[in-house]
């Protein structure tokens, strides 16, 4: 049995996605990074792009401590978007990839080198290291790149591989 420790809060930030409206309202409980109406031209906004990346946040105490929950597709989308919503990636705890397709692992290229630690924990199931392909009607294929152990690595990230329930960040993020 895993014992997952109780937390006071938990915050979810969506950072790469395939959809962003910057003009949709909050509501309560949801925090939007909306338009900088008085300078919108002069400043980055976020992008979508296909793939996906969420930043999960737990709160103990006063506490936060965050993870990357996948990367996104690119480099420059998930850099982009943690820019514009001021998280600074110097405070993960870990990086989760949750499967091997490049949209969910693409974008940490360089990620390492802007959070100025090295050894940093990314978590993945070994089924996402084998080599996939999509086969068009046609018969034409599409081969998708599956992360590289050696990339991660230079990046200086510590590649824990797991195939079973894993406890992160004290016990309080069960992956």
């Amino acid at each position: 049995m895993v014992k997952l420790e109780p937390v006071d809060a938990v915050e979810v930030t969506l950072v790469v996605d395939n959809y962003v409206d910057v003009l949709m309202a909050g509501d309560e409980g949801v925090r939007r990074f909306p338009l900088a109406y008085d300078s919108w031209s002069d400043r980055e906004q976020l992008v979508a792009e296909h793939g996906f990346s969420a930043l999960v946040t737990v709160e103990l105490g006063g506490r936060r401590s965050s993870i990357l929950y996948d990367g996104g597709m690119t480099p420059k989308g998930l850099g982009n978007n943690l820019e514009v919503m001021e998280v600074d990636p110097t405070g993960l705890r870990a990086i989760v990839i949750s499967h091997g397709h490049v949209d969910h692992h693409g974008g940490l290229e360089g990620l390492a080198a802007r959070t100025g630690r090295r050894r940093l924990p990314l978590l993945i199931h070994p089924g996402a290291w084998r080599e996939r392909k999509i086969t068009f009607a046609t018969g034409a294929e599409l081969h998708l790149p599956p992360p590289s152990r050696a990339d991660l690595e230079a990046e200086g990230l510590e590649v824990v591989e797991e195939r079973g329930p894993t406890l992160l960040v004290d016990g309080r993020v069960l992956v």
